[in-house]
């Protein structure tokens, strides 16, 4: 005794008449009818036939698993997990192989569309990739090529316990986000970690402008990973050593400088406090007026000649170093106007005993200096003067030997008188005892 079902599916009772063997047709493709599972990711399939002898794929019967029961209390088989369904070929037709293992082995294939219901199971093959620029967006990359079904992806994402939408998310700041994949009437959550988007923020300088105290450098953050945020999150810094600075939106201005000076100086980009990037360059300030020659110093090496001297440090000259000029006036008269690297300068063939101002200030190739002023006077003329007092004594010593010749000569003829007049008394004498006599 034993039933089948006719093609109304009306189960009849049979009996087997004779003892003949009877045998059954081989299992064909149209024997196994492909039925929806209420397990995704599963193939189920059904028939009429015992199916212990049927392998789908490499799952046996004993891998089989019976899933539901149809009105007619017909067995749907359908595949454990071990089953592969790959992830490419979700929403699109594929062969299943069917092998009947039975003393009329048989095999034959069976095309089947897999639905986008196999997405579930095959979760752990979604790839999301977190944000690596803003505005922010998590990207499904390997989305399956042949679906067409209308995906609905959502984000929630998390930073110490405060809920936020991805819209929100702020750059330098890790996030745990809840990706939500809606599809027909399937849900897909999976947990994505974000970290931190460090912006590549570079800065934009303008040409530096420069005066002789100050200068001036004008910039502009520029981010390809962050456009949306260099204006309104980023704040600047501004430094250098031992200077006063003002600093603007997109400005940094340095004050109160030296002319002539290489300044070393940075501009800071920080977000809450952290510098993201730094900026550093030498700045030279323009020239400015050298200052005024100090020591300034006059030396005779003639009575009619002058050597001038002075000095000015290095760091004064407030430029590059320049030349020295020196002006030599009479009264208020020019005379003659020297330049020279060196302040040494030597003027020659002056009137003697004569007032003259010399005049030196430094010029620095820019820029002139304040000068410096001093007032000198010649000696007099020494040689004018030996002659003098050689013509002096010449006639002092003439005057003396006349002098002396004349106490001589007249010494001489006091004494001729006095001898003359010794003589006369003596004559006088000898004639008065001769006439006492006579």
């Amino acid at each position: 005794m034993t039933t089948a079902i006719d093609n109304n599916s009306t189960v009849r009772r049979c009996e087997l008449c004779g003892n003949n063997p009877t045998m059954t047709n081989k299992m064909e493709q149209n024997d196994i009818k492909q039925v929806q599972c209420n397990t995704p990711g599963r193939l189920c399939y059904q028939s009429d036939w015992d199916m212990s002898s049927v392998s789908i794929g490499n799952d046996t019967l004993d891998k089989l698993q019976s899933c539901t029961g149809d009105k007619n209390n017909q067995t749907v088989f359908c595949s454990n997990n071990t089953f592969n369904v790959n992830y490419n070929d979700i929403c699109s037709n594929v062969s299943v192989n069917i092998s009947v293992k039975d003393c009329t082995d048989s095999t034959f294939s069976l095309t089947q569309y897999i639905t986008s219901d196999f997405l579930n199971s095959l979760k752990s093959k979604i790839t999301l990739k977190p944000p690596d620029r803003f505005p922010a967006e998590i990207q499904w990359t390997n989305k399956p090529p042949q679906c067409n079904d209308t995906f609905t992806i959502e984000s929630t994402c998390q930073e110490h316990n405060e809920s936020m939408k991805l819209s929100d998310l702020k750059p330098y700041t890790n996030y745990t986000c809840n990706v939500t994949i809606k599809y027909n009437s399937s849900t897909i959550v999976k947990t994505v970690p974000v970290p931190s988007i460090d912006c590549d923020v570079n800065m934009s300088n303008e040409p530096v402008k420069t005066t002789n105290h100050s200068f001036e450098i004008s910039f502009k953050a520029i981010s390809k990973k962050c456009p949306n945020f260099t204006q309104s999150l980023f704040s600047y810094n501004c430094n250098y050593a031992n200077g006063t600075h003002m600093e603007h939106e997109h400005k940094c201005e340095w004050l109160n400088l030296k002319p002539y000076t290489r300044y070393n100086w940075t501009v800071e980009v920080t977000y809450k406090n952290n510098t993201v990037n730094r900026t550093a360059g030498q700045t030279l300030t323009a020239e400015g007026q050298p200052s005024t020659p100090e020591l300034l110093q006059v030396f005779y090496p003639e009575n009619n000649a002058i050597i001038v001297k002075c000095h000015i440090k290095d760091e004064d000259w407030n430029g590059p170093k320049g030349n020295f000029t020196v002006c030599l006036y009479r009264g208020d008269q020019w005379m003659e106007e020297k330049t020279h690297k060196m302040c040494n300068f030597e003027f020659r063939d002056l009137s003697y005993t004569t007032s003259y101002t010399v005049e030196v200030f430094a010029h620095n190739g820019k820029h002139g200096g304040s000068s410096i002023k001093k007032q000198i006077s010649t000696l007099y003329n020494k040689k004018a003067l030996i002659g003098f007092l050689v013509f002096f004594t010449i006639l002092i010593s003439a005057a003396m030997l006349f002098y002396c010749y004349k106490i001589y000569t007249r010494r001489c003829w006091n004494s001729h008188e006095l001898l003359d007049s010794v003589e006369l008394h003596q004559y006088l004498l000898i004639r008065g005892g001769e006439e006492v006599v006579e």
